[in-house]
């Protein structure tokens, strides 16, 4: 198989398993079994009669010159793995493909159109704005007011497509980034020294669609139901479909501000030779995740699936990421971290940045949690923010911290960060955690 040059690897193998465990594959198992056999004799010379007689379960009288089952089935697998990308797999930078007249196997870079398309958002606001703080602001914003709305929820009403240079920028690889760099600077060093491969999760929020009339569907969500089966605790929800109605579920779309951000950090991580792969929350491969590193971006409610490991850390993101608040701070004056507005454009948000460990295979998940993800990771890469955090960890005596971040933003697009406060990560049971956590929502 052809496989492009930029693919680390070890990762192909773990896109092929991607696929194969993937929905669009679960009821078909004859493709499945080709797709494993043309994986395995990639690079080999195989004709029509060897991959239906070892692949296809033909009998050894098999003739390609009067049964097409060949042609068929590489045509449904063709088709299968254009479904998988445009649907569950949509995230992929690198995809599986059968050219046209061929039974060959290869790794292909998405198109900016097919990245532009698959990095589409979906505008909207999640609920009353509690503060002078942006509401989940896109990576790039239309002009709107700010909404107050006492339901928590929004009708979606428009498409907002990302820009193609943008998009192509963020993309393209370096040819000579491996020559100009020949160590992995030490912050993020510390992170992947223990020889795991890495994995971007991407949030992709739980919408629910309801049809108005035909042809028009409207999409709605409540920034606290982030599990189709939680849809009935929320009122609003219940005003719309009633309570005995299953409504739709939908997760076809990742933020704007975490997409870029992943893809700015693995364009990054690629000048060192780091392997990354992409996954969405709305089905990660939990198989996989337990023998990686993650790393999670998201907002104090896209971040649900994982949100046990959100309760272990001490800082807190409020909804609508108004604030961060210091548990570990005295109950009569707790440190917080307010997002305040600048001006018309430009808003100082606060994040959250940790690394904890992770699974039982000795994998770590960092954690970057805010609005405005794209300017956390704008730091973490920058000179002067690797050399903010290395300063700022270099006394502790464990890989694993949790900080916050103050970013200044135009109109979402990052200007600059500051590190606000950090401290070791220190394991806690669940029961302190909660009571912490009591003691600050009990404040007045």
């Amino acid at each position: 198989m052809e496989t492009a040059a930029s693919i680390p690897d070890g990762q192909d193998i773990l896109l092929v398993k991607e696929v194969l465990a993937s929905k669009s594959f679960e009821r078909t198992t004859s493709l499945r079994r080709l797709l494993e056999y043309l994986w395995v004799h990639r690079g080999e010379e195989i004709n029509e009669y060897a991959i239906a007689t070892e692949a296809l379960s033909r009998a050894p009288d098999f003739d390609s010159k009067i049964d097409a089952t060949v042609r068929v089935q590489i045509g449904r697998l063709r088709r299968n793995l254009e479904r998988f990308y445009s649907e569950e797999g949509s995230h992929h930078i690198w995809r599986l493909t059968i050219p046209m007249g061929s039974h060959e196997l290869r790794f292909v870079p998405a198109t900016d159109a097919e990245i532009i398309a698959t990095s589409s958002l979906l505008v909207m606001d999640t609920g009353t704005h509690l503060g002078p703080g942006p509401s989940t602001p896109p990576v790039i914003q239309l002009p709107r007011p700010w909404i107050s709305e006492p339901l928590g929820y929004v009708l979606l009403a428009c498409v907002l497509v990302c820009t193609a240079l943008l998009a192509a920028n963020l993309l393209r690889r370096p040819t000579t980034s491996a020559l100009e760099h020949t160590d992995t600077p030490q912050f993020w060093k510390t992170f992947l020294d223990n020889g795991k491969n890495t994995r971007f999760v991407l949030p992709a929020p739980i919408f629910f669609s309801v049809q108005t009339n035909p042809g028009h569907t409207l999409m709605l969500r409540d920034i606290f139901v982030n599990s189709p089966s939680q849809w009935n605790s929320s009122p609003a929800l219940i005003d719309m479909f009633g309570k005995t109605e299953n409504p739709r579920v939908w997760q076809g779309y990742t933020v704007a501000s975490d997409t870029f951000a992943s893809l700015q950090l693995a364009r990054f991580l690629d000048r060192y030779g780091v392997r990354t792969s992409f996954s969405s929350s709305a089905d990660p491969p939990r198989e996989i995740l337990d023998h990686e590193n993650i790393i999670a971006f998201g907002t104090s409610s896209s971040l649900a699936a994982f949100q046990t490991d959100v309760d272990r850390l001490s800082f807190r993101l409020a909804p609508h990421e108004v604030k961060v608040t210091d548990l570990l701070s005295p109950a009569d004056h707790p440190q917080e971290f307010l997002a305040t507005r600048e001006g018309p454009d430009r808003d100082i948000v606060p994040g959250i940045v940790a690394v904890l460990p992770h699974g039982d295979a000795g994998g770590r998940i960092m954690l970057v949690q805010g609005a405005q993800t794209r300017a956390i990771i704008s730091y973490l890469t920058s000179e002067e923010g690797m050399k903010e955090m290395g300063q700022a960890l270099a006394g502790m005596k464990t890989p694993y911290f949790e900080a916050v971040l103050l970013s200044e933003v135009n109109r979402g697009a990052p200007l600059q960060s500051r590190l606000g406060t950090v401290r070791a990560f220190v394991e806690r049971s669940p029961e302190t955690m909660v009571k912490m956590l009591q003691v600050q929502q009990n404040i007045k």
